[in-house]
């Protein structure tokens, strides 16, 4: 009978040590939940900032080939403005506009849009009008965009990019 007054302690030490356990298993449980909660965010950072650096990097490439290309477009209109047999010949053309003498100049504009890469190369008189084209003569106003950029390059005496933009049909 000397053993039964440490029986209820003995099962209060069991009780005690099933939920100290228990506790710990639970304290274990959420502390792994929490690393791993803590270990996505980090990687959902590090995937966010390297998507973002990779944005910004052809932001700024994109935005060096358009500077590049405005350049380049520059450079052409600047060497064909500069070219004084073809100055000569538009002038002589638009002094007397003949099917012969528009023939060079035609086959010039095609060598525009073929080689240069170039979606249209027209022949304008002084006051903006399309006078020549590649398929031939041709009297039409230049839309508005182009009229505003002509206007300018006449006033600077240089020429000048129309902003990018889709013709309407």
């Amino acid at each position: 009978m000397s053993g039964l007054p440490f029986a209820p302690f003995l099962l209060l030490v069991r009780r005690l040590t099933w939920l100290v356990l228990g506790l710990l298993a639970l304290g274990s449980v959420l502390g792994a939940g929490w690393g791993a909660q803590r270990l996505y965010q980090q990687r959902e950072a590090q995937f966010r900032h390297q998507a973002e650096a990779a944005v910004q990097a052809i932001n700024l490439l994109q935005a060096r080939n358009l500077a590049d290309w405005r350049r380049r477009q520059l450079a052409d209109a600047a060497q064909l403005s500069e070219d004084p047999l073809l100055a000569q010949a538009a002038q002589q053309w638009l002094a007397r506009p003949q099917a012969d003498a528009g023939v060079l100049l035609q086959e010039r504009l095609r060598s525009l849009l073929e080689r240069g890469g170039y979606s249209a190369a027209v022949l304008l008189d002084a006051q903006g009008r399309q006078r020549l084209s590649p398929e031939g003569p041709q009297v039409r106003a230049l839309p508005s965009l182009e009229q505003q950029a002509l206007a300018q390059a006449w006033a600077q005496a240089e020429p000048v990019c129309v902003e990018l933009y889709q013709a309407q049909p």
